[in-house]
């Protein structure tokens, strides 16, 4: 799996230095798709560790397909077989080591999900999970959190929603029309 993520790397940095972003989001679709959604299970820890590989492979550029590398990821955690949410886990925290503050963006997608693993059956996956939970912190605190929508918990009201993750983040608006129409609804 090594000279896959080496390759791969390779491949995108050398891509990346020619311009030729068209072929990288080639690579980074071909990935996502075929590898990460194979039946195989090491076609998909493969899939996750080439995504990673290829954001590492165009670094400052990573920016740029980040809404198209880390959902096929967040979707692996909860693919049936362990090894490969570990390996998630470790693709996410590779690429969040290259994207820092960057990663910011789909905070509530990866919050949520690390919600999830932390009750993992696995206690690899719960240990991987920690690791990326701690990388994450410690880029939110890298980052201007002003210029990011506030969020706060919506709790489900359905019956089958109910467990780990019973609820979802939500953006609060903050126009003054909201506002006063919240103060109003409170009391």
């Amino acid at each position: 799996m090594a000279q896959f993520s080496v390759a791969v790397e390779g491949i995108v940095k050398h891509l990346a230095l020619a311009g030729d972003h068209d072929k990288v989001t080639s690579v980074i679709n071909l990935l996502a798709t075929e590898f990460t959604h194979s039946p195989l299970v090491n076609h998909r820890k493969g899939g996750l560790i080439g995504l990673a590989a290829a954001t590492v492979g165009q670094s400052s550029e990573a920016a740029q397909p980040l809404e198209q590398i880390v959902p096929p990821v967040l979707y692996s955690f909860s693919d049936q077989d362990s090894r490969v949410r570990y390996y998630a886990c470790e693709a996410l925290y590779n690429i969040a080591k290259v994207m820092r503050g960057n990663f910011i963006v789909l905070f509530n997608q990866i919050f949520e999900a690390l919600c999830k693993l932390s009750a993992d059956s696995d206690s690899n996956v719960q240990s991987a999970a920690y690791l990326l939970d701690r990388l994450v912190k410690k880029g939110e605190a890298e980052v201007n959190l002003s210029t990011l929508p506030k969020y706060r918990f919506q709790i489900f009201k359905g019956e089958d929603k109910l467990g780990i993750g019973a609820g979802r983040m939500v953006p609060i608006e903050t126009s003054c029309a909201y506002m006063a129409k919240e103060a109003n609804t409170s009391t």
